[in-house]
């Protein structure tokens, strides 16, 4: 009986506890918030980012369901943007590339299918594609290099909601990551360009 009371006093104290840390209204911090911007951040990806010995080069940054825009760049297909396991869409992607001239990028959103026009940029211009604050998960984005020479092509990693990583070779001047189609979210990608 003894042990019985104890064991109730102790189940009393942890739940009064939990109670009045609950009435806060303080949330618990999301896992690498930190690495977030609510707004659009404006920098160019830094050399140490680029690896400087590289003379072409292609960063991406994405904007992520209920985060916000990723502070960091991620380039070369060294790194992906975006996030792995935790079930938020990419829902609007920066892409930079240098060394390559002229490229287009468009965007696919569930439910309202490929942007009507693609939005280009030249050297050490970022072009955006897809949406912010329209709840509009991408389930593709294309990159096509424009260049003068023909040469570059650019090619990708992306993760796919409940399927894990993909690799997308370049067809012609063209990468499409994509999950069209199959009504999946892309969480997290890469670009790079040889």
């Amino acid at each position: 009986m003894r042990r019985a009371f104890r064991s109730l006093l102790v189940f009393a104290t942890v739940a009064a506890s939990v109670l009045a840390t609950a009435g806060t209204g303080q949330a618990a911090p999301s896992p690498g918030r930190s690495d977030f911007s609510d707004t659009a951040p404006t920098d160019l990806p830094s050399a140490s980012g680029m690896q400087a010995s590289v003379a072409l080069g292609a960063c991406v940054r994405a904007h992520v369901a209920g985060y916000g825009w990723q502070k960091e760049w991620a380039c070369n297909n060294l790194h992906h943007t975006g996030t792995v396991g935790q079930n938020r869409a990419i829902e609007a992607l920066q892409i930079w590339i240098s060394g390559a001239g002229r490229f287009c990028a468009k965007a696919h959103t569930r439910n309202h299918g490929w942007d009507k026009n693609e939005t280009c940029a030249n050297g050490e211009q970022v072009a955006t594609v897809g949406t912010t604050g329209m709840a509009r998960p991408m389930q593709a984005v294309r990159v096509t290099m424009q260049s003068n020479t023909g040469t570059e092509r650019a090619d990708g990693w992306s993760h796919i909601q409940e399927t894990g990583r993909l690799y997308h070779p370049t067809v012609g001047q063209e990468a499409i990551l994509d999950t069209i189609g199959r009504a999946r979210n892309l969480e997290a990608v890469s670009i790079g360009i040889s």
